[in-house]
């Protein structure tokens, strides 16, 4: 499972010279827990084109793909399946039609799968997860969704908290996710683990020391796995690796 997020590199503002943040989109290993690649994000762009640019330099067939709301696009999930992976990717409301598509399947059809899953209570809050998997394709009425979104996956999360302020009560918050995933087949405790996966991009982050132009250029350069990472073996070896910008400098892989 290859995760993708992008992130602002800490200290890449420069206020004298009007160099804004610089940004990274990353392509993470959420099995072995390293960075298969990283592209800089273009100064008037965001983080789209630059997701379907690096999932085609990577070329890996064969992996599902994950990210976050903003890349649930036609292009995007076309790239990942012209290299031979599948897409896992948030459904939001900037997909509007697609959100209320998948928000009736669970009226008209029962689920092809389900998996729950209850956590351990820890600091005072425990957490429950219902991943459910609906057919969708041509049950949509959207063509232009119906290839691409075969399957979709329901994520309800229920957290009971106990704090302070309620008097130690336990007090409870619900949330629905919806993901649109182009593959079928998969279980819903495969998609569990997907979900999960793909937050640890957030909490493992870690790549390694990148040259960077100034910011008032109208491109930046990208990095793949074949010119930004060490050897595999060298990096099978990090658990732990940083993304920190200095100007100038080369590509040197930094281990805390």
């Amino acid at each position: 499972m290859l995760a993708h997020d992008g992130k602002s590199l800490k200290g890449s503002y420069d206020t004298a010279s009007e160099t804004k943040m610089a940004q990274v989109l990353r392509a993470f290993a959420v099995g072995t827990k390293i960075i298969l690649g990283h592209v800089a994000i273009m100064v008037k762009s965001n983080e789209i084109p630059a997701m379907q640019a690096l999932v085609r330099e990577l070329g890996l067939a064969g992996v599902l793909c994950t990210a976050d709301a903003m890349h649930c696009q036609i292009k995007t999930i076309e790239a990942v399946k012209a290299s031979g992976g599948e897409a896992l990717l948030q459904v939001k409301a900037n997909q509007p039609s697609l959100e209320a598509a998948f928000e009736a399947l669970p009226v008209r059809h029962e689920p092809e799968d389900c998996h729950a899953k209850i956590g351990k209570i820890r600091r005072n809050r425990q957490e429950k997860r219902v991943v459910e998997v609906f057919r969708a394709g041509r049950l949509l009425d959207l063509p232009d969704w119906q290839t691409h979104a075969v399957e979709a996956v329901r994520v309800t999360r229920t957290v009971q908290h106990q704090d302070v302020a309620t008097g130690w009560k336990w007090r409870c918050t619900h949330e629905i996710a919806w993901y649109a995933s182009s593959g079928k087949g998969n279980s819903a405790a495969d998609y569990a683990a997907a979900t999960r996966g793909h937050s640890s991009i957030c909490i493992r982050a870690t790549s390694v020391v990148l040259p960077f132009p100034g910011r008032n250029s109208e491109a930046s350069p990208s990095f793949t796995s074949n010119q930004s990472l060490p050897s595999a073996s060298t990096m099978l070896g990090l658990c732990v690796m940083r993304i920190v910008l200095v100007p100038g400098a080369g590509i040197v892989p930094s281990s805390l």
